[in-house]
């Protein structure tokens, strides 16, 4: 998991409790479900907001939260706008890696800051990745310098 610019305190707070479910089938109640439609359309719903639609205390809300992340019924992602830090500049690439150095490259374009999502596909590309600099002369950076480096790498299509 990349955590960027995140101090060590802020990646320990979003990480989610250990899921220790194996297997294990969790019954959901109907303020449950009340619960989980709220945080479905806006996942930034405080405690309050979800009392009201449980009929639960907030201290209620908070500790039944737990469970179902417990079982990875419920987790969160952060979505942000990209311009907020800067980064004014995305694309998306699609690379053609020779299939004994998929697996490194992969590895390696996972690891660079300006990627924020990267994944092995299927098709006339086998390597994908969301990429965001913080404008065009940063993403030409890029470009022309860590990811021709990457190992085995052929042709590649960059799209804006």
């Amino acid at each position: 998991m990349k955590h960027g610019p995140l101090t060590v305190a802020q990646c320990a707070a979003l990480q989610p409790p250990e899921a220790d479910s194996d297997g294990e089938h969790v019954t959901l109640s109907d303020q449950d479900h009340a619960l989980l439609e709220s945080l479905a359309e806006d996942g930034r719903v405080g405690y309050q907001a979800l009392a009201s639609v449980t009929g639960w205390s907030q201290t209620s809300v908070r500790r039944r939260l737990t469970e179902p992340r417990r079982t990875s019924v419920v987790y969160f992602d952060v979505d942000f706008d990209a311009e907020l830090p800067g980064l004014r500049s995305m694309a998306s690439l699609w690379l053609s890696v020779s299939p004994g150095a998929l697996s490194a490259a992969g590895e390696a374009l996972a690891g660079h800051p300006e990627v924020s999502f990267a994944a092995a596909t299927t098709g006339p590309t086998n390597l994908y990745a969301s990429v965001q600099c913080r404008d065009a002369q940063a993403l030409y950076a890029y470009l022309t310098g860590p990811v021709a480096q990457l190992p085995a790498s052929g042709r590649w299509r960059p799209r804006r």
